[in-house]
């Protein structure tokens, strides 16, 4: 059965005061008035029920009081209340309802917190603010409390009042972090962040943290583990953990193909390499199926994409800047290129089939505006319908402008009826090389981008998640991602490539969103 126990009901707006305001009111005396001493500029605040009235430690500018909804500080001054309970110092699930009352509040849970020398307590705190997630360590000591970002994810639009609930898992060493609107679904939620925690034993205090900018809070709920989701991609039957190949592969796209997978990927210096997988995990290589292209055997092979159309493989590259698509009878090739290339100046090509039959070539190109373009083909997919050619998206936003200005690598999922357009933003070299996309409801646009974007993005273990391809897998139709991830280390290094899990879930916003379990480190479930 489920146990939990409220550890602290506070309806109230949690500020930062100034040290002369901090003399003169006691936090303490703050946190515990009663329903009958409150008044209208006094917020209310519940019993401790079994707990007693003073928490285990309350920083001194911690207080309770009335806010101004419309403050604007510059400088967010951290404030933590924390508190003790038996049942955090093994495996726990916790949970914490949070309301931001301006955009730029910053608000969260504290856990896994313990005293230390040289400062009072260490720990972690999950925190919630306009646009995004983030998982931080926190230092706190008689003069200041730290607050250093670990690592962060983006999620949708949080309205001011909203209510949202952070939930944290704690549970054989891993850590899994949620942030949960209020979407009805029968959907196991998945994480926004997951990371490995081997030092969590012992002294385990929860609490709470914000800024001072106004945010208010519900109850910190404690369950035991029987309270775990049941996410259903781990420790089940064979697992494999990424990279699912440590050599140096970019731009990986994978196909299906009579009971194999078959893997093309940025890897040989003229032209492409293919390898072969039974299990999208363990994977041989086949050789090379394309030898050089236009005359020019030594140019840059990069970003090949293969698809099957009535018996053939269709295969569109680039070599030197250059796009074209090259034809072959069989997914090991040989492929081969036709004279010259299709556009110029054009790289990262990827072909969709429509249901109505319609072929579609999505690109980048910089022949004009650099950015995302998509055209149709004709039947033969020998040449581009005249007047279909689009401009679709640009890299407009900060996320795609890490390194430099960039959105590539296109690939397109059609869901409900809806175009999910895919790419992937900033520099390939960038540890913020992510994954985004935008929706449309012709595969011609206009495309809007997703307001939680990226939704593949670095993590404590890998850097530059990007440039990817979607595959099903046979028989169940589990959608699996395959993109390039290099290691975090301060200099860029080879790019490898992993996978991980992929699925469609509802937004309040109408369309639904697609959603990544990933990046990951930790054991999961072989593709079923």
């Amino acid at each position: 059965m489920k146990r939990f126990i409220s550890l602290l009901l506070l309806i109230a707006v949690l500020v930062t005061m100034s040290a002369c305001d901090t003399a003169e009111n006691d936090p303490t005396d703050a946190l515990t008035k009663t329903d009958e001493q409150a008044t209208e500029s006094t917020p209310i605040v519940a019993d401790f029920f079994e707990y007693t009235s003073k928490p285990y430690y309350l920083s001194e500018n911690y207080i309770v009081a009335s806010a101004d909804e419309n403050a604007n500080i510059s400088t967010p001054i951290y404030s933590v209340a924390l508190y003790n309970d038996d049942r955090t110092k093994g495996d726990f699930v916790a949970e914490l309802d949070i309301a931001l009352k301006i955009p730029t509040a910053k608000a969260g849970i504290i856990f896994n917190a313990k005293k230390v020398e040289g400062a009072k307590y260490t720990g972690y705190a999950f925190i919630v603010t306009q646009g995004k997630v983030s998982l931080n360590s926190i230092s706190v000591n008689d003069t200041a409390i730290s607050v250093n970002e670990i690592i962060s994810h983006a999620i949708e639009y949080v309205d001011p009042n909203q209510t949202v609930k952070l939930r944290v898992e704690c549970s054989n060493k891993t850590i899994r972090l949620y942030f949960l609107d209020d979407i009805s679904s029968d959907l196991v939620p998945w994480p926004e962040i997951e990371i490995n925690d081997a030092e969590h034993n012992g002294e385990s205090l929860l609490g709470y943290i914000d800024d001072g900018r106004g945010s208010s809070f519900g109850d910190i709920s404690i369950y035991d583990t029987d309270a775990l989701y049941n996410i259903g991609l781990s420790g089940e039957g064979p697992q494999y953990i990424n990279p699912v190949s440590d050599k140096s592969l970019a731009d990986p796209q994978v196909i299906y193909w009579e009971g194999k997978y078959y893997l093309y990927s940025t890897s040989y210096w003229r032209g492409f390499k293919v390898y072969e997988s039974e299990d999208l995990v363990n994977w041989t290589d086949m050789g090379v199926c394309l030898d050089g292209a236009w005359d020019n055997p030594g140019g840059k092979f990069w970003a090949p994409e293969v698809s099957v159309k009535d018996g053939k493989f269709y295969m569109v590259f680039s070599n030197s800047n250059d796009l074209g698509i090259a034809v072959s009878d069989s997914p090991l090739g040989p492929f081969i290129a036709p004279e010259k290339p299709l556009l110029e100046s054009t790289i990262d090509g990827h072909l969709f089939f429509d249901d109505d039959g319609r072929v579609y070539l999505y690109y980048v190109s910089w022949r004009s505006t650099y950015g995302i373009y998509g055209c149709e083909l004709d039947p033969s997919l020998s040449s581009v319908i005249e007047g279909s050619e689009k401009l679709l998206l640009t890299a407009s936003l900060a996320w795609e402008r890490q390194g430099e200005r960039i959105a590539e690598g296109p690939a397109i999922l059609k869901h409900n009826g809806t175009y999910y357009l895919t790419y992937s933003g900033s520099h390939y070299s960038s540890k913020d090389y992510a994954v985004g996309y935008a929706t449309s409801s012709s595969p011609l646009g206009k495309y809007e981008k997703y307001k939680g974007n990226p939704v593949l993005s670095r993590s404590t273990t890998v850097n530059g998640t990007g440039h990817h391809s979607f595959v099903r897998v046979e028989n169940t139709g589990e959608l699996f991602i395959v993109y390039h991830c290099h290691r975090p280390t301060p200099e860029y290094t080879d790019r490898i490539i992993c996978i991980d899990r992929v699925r469609f879930s509802p937004s309040k916003y109408g369309i639904d969103r697609l959603e990544i379990y990933g990046p990951t480190s930790t054991p999961q479930n072989y593709p079923k």
